[in-house]
């Protein structure tokens, strides 16, 4: 039969009682915990900076670029009005419809390709 000191339980149990060893931490322990902890979100938080840097000079690339185009496509536009608006003040100067004829129903405007 086996003695109390060599039962594998309480063997271990010595050696926690021998080595100090306590399941609750001691109360400096709890300081260094918690500026670990502070630590660690610290690190994230930055982390997390960093990316939306990142993220964000990609928005601003992508809003500066739909900007552009934008502005290519609005002047293109303006330009083909203002071209249309010449060319009908030009036919509208030599030529003016009979009193009983009716406007066409549809304007045609010229087509460059």
């Amino acid at each position: 039969m086996k003695g109390v000191t060599q039962l594998n339980g309480l063997r271990d149990l010595r050696t926690a009682v021998s080595g100090h060893l306590r399941s609750a931490p001691r109360r400096d322990g709890s300081r260094y915990l918690e500026a670990y902890l502070l630590e660690m979100e610290r690190r994230r938080l930055e982390a997390e900076l960093a990316w939306m840097a990142k993220r964000q000079e990609g928005i601003t690339a992508r809003l500066r670029a739909v900007r552009g185009t934008t502005r290519q496509v609005l002047g293109q536009r303006r330009d083909r009005d203002a071209r249309a608006r010449s060319l009908d003040r030009a036919t509208s100067k030599g030529s003016r419809p009979a009193k009983g004829s009716r406007p066409a129903k549809w304007p045609t405007v010229p087509l460059e390709y």
